[in-house]
């Protein structure tokens, strides 16, 4: 949650970043005018889903991963946090900030800072996104969604096209790429309507999360 940045015939910017609005209609906003965004990360940028103009507001609001860099720089996205320092996190964890947005540094200066998206109790998830790659940890996750992993190899190379995961959190947290979906709303549609519909096992299985029949 927003105001724009600067808007052409294809781009807008908001918060400093060009958000990918490929799929949603944006005709009428100008610079400055308020807006709320739904869509998925994917690294530093959002492929967004739905736009909507609102109210102007004294605060902005971003949902994100969040990470601490060199210096102990700490970020939810892409975006610096200026002015509280956040003691419990870790790489990786979803948190939603409210606060000011300073255009001259590229800062968040948060007032509030809530975490998690997911009750714990929830043992196993769906979720459409990105994912991450592993950093020299191992650590990697879904962009977004506070889910994290490990695996010992560090140099793995993980999907990086949209996909459905599975995240299971009976045991050592997992998560598997069940369906890969592509850019397009209406492929993605029509191939998840097609999975949904399917009356043998064997297409059914990607979703929801289920083992592959042997």
């Amino acid at each position: 949650v927003a105001p724009v940045d600067a808007v052409s015939d294809s781009t807008l910017r908001l918060l400093g970043i060009e958000l990918d609005v490929s799929e949603v209609a944006f005709g009428g906003l100008a610079a400055g005018d308020w807006v709320a965004v739904s869509g998925l990360w994917r690294g530093d940028s959002v492929v967004v889903s739905d736009l909507r103009p609102i109210a102007p507001r004294d605060t902005v609001v971003v949902n994100g991963s969040f990470t601490e860099g060199t210096g102990g720089v700490q970020r939810v996205g892409p975006f610096a946090l200026d002015g509280r320092y956040v003691a419990h996190a870790e790489a990786g964890d979803q948190l939603r900030v409210v606060g000011t947005w300073s255009a001259t540094d590229g800062t968040l200066s948060p007032s509030a800072i809530d975490a998690g998206l997911f009750a714990p109790d929830i043992r196993t998830l769906l979720i459409e996104g990105f994912m991450s790659q592993p950093d020299r940890r191992g650590a990697y996750s879904i962009y977004g969604s506070g889910i994290v992993v490990f695996t010992d190899d560090p140099a793995m190379r993980l999907p990086e096209e949209r996909s459905v995961f599975c995240i299971d959190r009976t045991g050592p947290v997992s998560i598997t790429q069940n369906l890969s979906l592509g850019m397009s709303r209406n492929a993605r549609v029509d191939l998840l309507e097609r999975r949904l519909a399917a009356p043998d096992a064997a297409a059914h299985t990607a979703l929801p999360c289920a083992p592959a029949p042997q």
